[in-house]
């Protein structure tokens, strides 16, 4: 076999493998998962959380597990989730009814729409509430940033941004994420804005 032939039996090989990944990996649409349900932990829990991951990029989490971890009480009537999708619920409409009745602080139509979207994720998920999945991420500048989450697939994509003056070193931290369906991979990534 001449050294021309054996690239391009090479190169024919990588093409069917390539090919082979795109079938076995279908385009998903993706489901932001909201706000309230996208914790990072205190700076105290990490410890505990990085040893209950140990080298896995997510596992899953009991309410009574997650709540702890979060350092709040586990509720007793209802989900974590849900507990926390009220609670968020709740704020936001004192900070509605303070802005339009008191004219005191803001709201706008993100506000709204925010809001909106949240009763509705809460209505839908009354049946089945999201579970507790402790999951690997990235994070650019803590004190000035914030996680979100979207699942495509079998895929959880989790997302930090924050503001800084140079472009850190990521540090790898747990989060807690509460999903409807279990992710078989795991994506992280994280941006710094000046």
């Amino acid at each position: 076999m001449t050294l021309l032939s054996r690239h391009l039996v090479l190169i024919v090989f990588v093409a069917s493998l390539v090919a082979t990944t795109v079938k076995a990996e279908p385009s998903q649409p993706c489901q932001d998962v909201p706000r309230p349900l996208v914790l990072s932990l205190s700076k105290q829990e990490r410890p505990n959380a990085l040893a209950l991951l140990g080298g896995r990029d997510a596992i899953a989490l009991s309410d009574a597990q997650a709540a702890s971890l979060l350092g709040l009480p586990s509720p007793s009537n209802t989900s974590l989730a849900e507990s926390l999708l009220s609670e968020s619920i709740s704020d936001m409409q004192q900070r509605r009814k303070n802005e339009l009745e008191h004219q005191v602080g803001s709201w706008s139509v993100a506000d709204a729409e925010e809001l909106s979207a949240l009763i509705r994720y809460q209505e839908s998920s009354r049946s089945s509430p999201p579970r507790a999945f402790l999951v690997h991420a990235v994070e650019g500048f803590e004190a000035t940033g914030a996680f979100s989450a979207s699942q495509c697939g079998e895929t959880l994509k989790i997302y930090h941004g924050s503001l800084g003056h140079s472009t850190p070193q990521p540090t790898t931290v747990p989060v807690i994420v509460f999903l409807n369906r279990e992710p078989k991979y795991v994506s992280s990534t994280f941006s710094v804005a000046e």
